[in-house]
């Protein structure tokens, strides 16, 4: 329901906040991966956050981040990717099966996002698992 950025410019350490979103009263940090510099913020995000769910590799893009070193080279690409997109979102599907039960067992869609479906404790342990580095 909200999304926060850092300023332009802003230089950050890797694990430290690069952005904070909301649902309702639960909050989440976005880490940094690596240490580096914002170069520049999405705002109609900032002002539209339902661009994140309609348009994620689209109008819904967060920052652009520009990294210290080449240490973002080590991350997947092409096949790999999209491999470990398949498997992470499996994994998160697993998760929303054990900590919710029959709530989709239809495979249908949640009708509200997951962290308010969730209790507060296990959306803190949905963050943990899946936006930690």
């Amino acid at each position: 329901t909200a999304v926060s950025f850092p300023f332009v410019g802003t230089w950050v350490k890797k694990g430290e906040p690069l952005a904070l979103g909301a649902c309702g009263d639960r909050e989440t940090a976005i880490l940094s991966p690596f240490d580096g510099t914002v170069t520049a913020v999405n705002h109609a995000v900032g002002r539209n956050p339902r661009l994140l769910n309609e348009a994620p590799y689209g109008k819904g893009w967060l920052f652009v981040f520009h990294p210290k070193d080449s240490a973002w080279e080590k991350l997947p690409t092409g096949a790999a990717a999209r491999h470990w997109f398949r498997d992470e979102e499996r994994r998160l599907s697993h998760f929303m099966e054990l900590n919710l039960g029959m709530a989709a067992a239809d495979g249908g869609e949640l009708l509200i996002p997951a962290p308010k479906a969730l209790s507060r404790e296990k959306c803190q342990s949905l963050t943990r698992e899946f936006l930690r580095s």
